[in-house]
């Protein structure tokens, strides 16, 4: 799918133009289950906040332009408002540690920090644009 844009944005005044992304599968509290299949950067589950994704990007010189982040709940159990269902980017740290940070929030309770339901699918995909190339 990012190859498509991307040649569809060829032609384009964007130079530095690059995605990054990919999946990966929860587990008990959030955990990552297994190796996170990604393209382009890392993934980790931050260990001291609840919720939160941290992505570590390969050059401090990008900026990110766009964050796109889908949830896809497990096959049968239903999907629970108590959970985090709305993903937020909590911060844009490349320039100074190389990272971006992927929320989960719950909105029954007032946008509170929440691990992801046991068994969710998450996909990312991040737009960046490489400030070393003109």
């Amino acid at each position: 799918m990012a190859d498509f844009f991307l040649r569809q944005m060829k032609g384009t005044a964007i130079p530095g133009l690059m995605c990054v992304g990919g999946r990966f599968t929860t587990s008990t509290s959030g955990a990552i289950s297994g190796t996170a299949d990604v393209w382009g950067c890392t993934v980790t589950k931050t260990a001291s906040e609840t919720g939160r994704y941290t992505v570590t990007l390969p050059r401090p010189s990008q900026k990110l332009l766009m964050a796109d982040v889908c949830l896809v709940g497990p096959d049968d159990a239903a999907l629970t408002t108590t959970k985090g269902l709305i993903p937020v980017v909590r911060d844009d740290d490349i320039a100074t540690d190389g990272t971006v940070e992927i929320q989960f929030v719950t909105s029954n309770s007032g946008n509170a920090d929440t691990e992801v339901q046991d068994g969710a699918l998450v996909r990312f995909m991040l737009w960046l644009v490489d400030t070393s190339v003109s």
